[in-house]
Parts: structure tokens; sequence; C-alpha cells
């Protein structure tokens, strides 16, 4: 009997260390989720229009208007009916039976957030102005949507107004202004129309960057175009149409990329991500605000600081090596135009005076070559660089590459044609 008392004491002061513990992991909860609002939450009501520039808060809202599109697909009409706004639902008679007779039916929907601007409306309701691409990947149609998202804080719970009310109202958004555009009652709970807050890593706003350059590679190029770093897109495609016809030849390594490893920097006026994928290919992303990024497919077509470092402490036969590296791996990933510009002007004058007549003859002698060895020599202040290649019918030959070491980076070379 002794010893089954002290068993149940045991077991009572263990189910009260557990209700402690349960208590005070509440309370961390909360405390992280206040931690999570922070600078969002606003005890004095500041009615401008600002840009979004909190990653935790950005990622919130998407996640609302994701929930949104997601249902509409699946032909939900209760839930897409809680997540509509009452103003929305009032001004076009919209009930749980006609809701699909009023919103068009959308195929693997998929929405990237351009810009997204807020408002606090009172202590508790916060509205958001989203406006980005939405890819109807089932249909392969693409444009540009635009939604309000108004959100509770302080109960987790959502509602939006769709893009077809913006276009009906010709609303449009400016930051730091004054601007009422609606006058909605407050949200109520109804049940789907919760939302979740979470602590978003580096690593999640890459991936949903890296979603957004393969997305748009497939289904929306000229936004993909647009999207690419000036610089990158200057030195590398001088028309849509180049871009078009390089990304033809890369399709499949672009659209399969998966993040393996990546290092972030920090610059006075943006964030920069270099990516890694899983077959070693580099991806730059320069990020300027969350949401607002620019991108580049490669690492050494235009000068990236890390690399332009690692580039400056090797010796000069390894950097006449790299540059040949550099050269190659520009023709397979039939970036002719910037092989090209890699050229000795003397030596493009003596053998390939255009592009096209270069264009020709790599794809014939350096597409396919899989390289087994570099040997170095220096002569005259210029460095030989002699590839041992072997093609697809395993027959071995050497190509002499005769490198010019130039200021910083740059380099000029010729070959044995």
């Amino acid at each position: 009997m002794k010893k089954i008392m002290i068993i149940m004491s045991i077991i009572v002061i263990l189910i009260i260390i557990l209700s402690i513990g349960l208590v005070l992991l509440k309370i961390q909860i909360k405390k992280d989720r206040a931690e999570n609002f922070e600078n969002t939450i606003n005890m004095e009501i500041d009615s401008k229009i600002k840009l979004v520039t909190n990653t935790n808060e950005f990622f919130a809202v998407n996640s609302c208007i994701t929930k949104y599109l997601l249902n509409i697909m699946l032909e939900e009409n209760q839930i897409v009916y809680s997540l509509l706004d009452e103003l929305y639902v009032r001004e076009y008679s919209i009930t749980k039976d006609n809701i699909f007779e009023k919103i068009d039916y959308m195929d693997n929907p998929v929405f990237y957030t351009n810009k997204m601007y807020v408002k606090q409306k009172d202590y508790n309701i916060y509205e958001y102005f989203i406006t980005g691409r939405l890819i109807n990947k089932g249909n392969l149609e693409v444009q540009n949507y635009s939604a309000i998202i108004r959100l509770d804080k302080r109960n987790d719970i959502f509602s939006i107004i769709p893009n077809e009310y913006i276009l009906d109202k010709k609303i449009k958004i400016q930051k730091e202004e004054d601007f009422n555009f609606l006058n909605s009652s407050k949200i109520e709970d109804k049940q789907y129309n919760t939302f979740e807050f979470e602590n978003i890593s580096n690593q999640t706003v890459i991936v949903d960057y890296i979603n957004q350059i393969k997305d748009n590679i497939v289904y929306d190029v000229e936004s993909s175009y647009q999207k690419l770093d000036n610089k990158y897109r200057q030195n590398n495609f001088a028309t849509l149409e180049e871009y078009k016809k390089y990304l033809n030849a890369n399709i499949t390594k672009f659209y399969t990329m998966k993040l393996a490893k990546y290092k972030i920097s920090e610059y006075e006026d943006y964030k920069q991500y270099i990516c890694i994928d899983e077959n070693d290919n580099y991806y730059i992303i320069n990020e300027y605000s969350v949401g607002d990024f620019t991108f580049m497919l490669d690492e050494y077509s235009v000068n990236i600081s890390q690399v332009d470092e690692a580039y400056k402490s090797k010796t000069d036969k390894e950097k006449a090596v790299f540059d040949v590296q550099k050269f190659i791996r520009a023709i397979r990933d039939s970036n002719y135009r910037l092989a090209y510009s890699f050229l000795a002007e003397q030596f493009k004058q003596n053998y390939f005076k255009t592009q096209t007549e270069f264009e020709n003859y790599v794809k014939q002698f350096f597409k396919d070559e899989n390289i087994n060895n570099y040997s170095v020599t220096n002569e005259d202040n210029l460095f030989i660089v002699t590839v041992t290649m072997k093609n697809q019918n395993n027959i071995v030959q050497d190509k002499k590459f005769i490198v010019n070491l130039k200021q910083g980076t740059d380099f000029e070379l010729s070959f044995n044609v």
C-alpha cells in the first residue's frame, strides 16, 4: 500500500510539472508571436500607405492569397465564400451557390507578389494592397493581378477583396499617401479564414525566389527578362529573343534547379544571395526589399565581389586556367555572345568576323567535349593553357588557348583553329 502511495505521489508530481511546462510553453509561444509581429502592430494608428518590409509579415499575407487561389482551383465554394470580405460579397451579390458564376475558375494558379503596401485601419485591422503576376499553369495564362487582404492581427483571421473589385474601382496605390479606399466592417471569424504567422528563414525566402524564377522562365518569359539584373542583361542578352534562345538551350538545367547551399552578403542598398544548386550551378539573387529582387543565372558573366576576391587571390597561372574555364562554360551554356566578347580583337578579325561564324565553329568543336586536363606555360607575359579534351566518340585532342591577363578581372584569349 505504501509503495502504491509513493507511485501515486510521483505521478501527481509529474502531472504538475508537465502542466507547468505546458503553461510556460504557451507563454513562450505568445511571447515569440509578439516578437514575430515586432514593428507590425502600432498602438498609434498610422494612416499612411507604406511598403511592407517585414519578411514575416509579407509571407503571412501571401499565405492568405495562396489559400484563396487554391480553394478556387478545388472549387470549394463554402471555403472561398468564407474568405471573401463582406464589402465584396455585398457589392457583387455573391452567395455560396452563385460564387463560381461570379469568380473565374483558376487552373493550378500561383501568384507572385511584386509589391505589397499596408495601411493600418484601427488597432487590430490592417489592410494590404498587393500587386503581382498570376500564373494559371493549367492553361498557360499569365496576367497582372491585385488583391486587398484585410488582416485582424489580434485574432489571426483575414478577408480578401480580389482583383475584380480593384479593376472596377480603378484603385491605384502609392506609398506614403493618405488613402481610404475601403469603408469596410470588422472581419468575422468564419472558421476557414484563419492564417498562421511564422518566423521565415532565409532559406524559405530563397526557395520562394527560385520557384518564381523557374516558373517565370517557363510561363512568363517577359517578366523573367525584366527581373534580370540590369548589368547581367546588358552583358548577355541584348534582346528578349536572345534571352529566349538561351533559355531554350538550358531549360532543363534551370527548371530542375534545387537549392543545395547558399551564402548571404549584406550591402547598403540590397542583400545578395549566392545560391548553388545540386549540380554546382550558381544563381545570384539581389534582394532590394522583401519580394523585390533581380537575379543572374550564373556567377561568371558579371563581376561578383566574392568571386572577384577569390580570383584576385589566385596565381597568374590559376587565373589563366579560370578564364579558359569561364570561356568554355559560356559556350556550354549557349551564351555565345559572352564567349565571343572574351576573344582578342585581332583574333576575331582573322578567324571569326561575326558572332555567327564563331557560334557555328564552337558548336562543332567545343559543345560536347569532356575536359580531362589543363596545363599552363608562360611565354612573353602571355599564358598558354593547353586543354586536353575528349569528345563523345572518345577522340582526344588538345586545344591551346593564349590568355592575356589584363587589369583586375579582365582578360582576352585566342586559340588554335
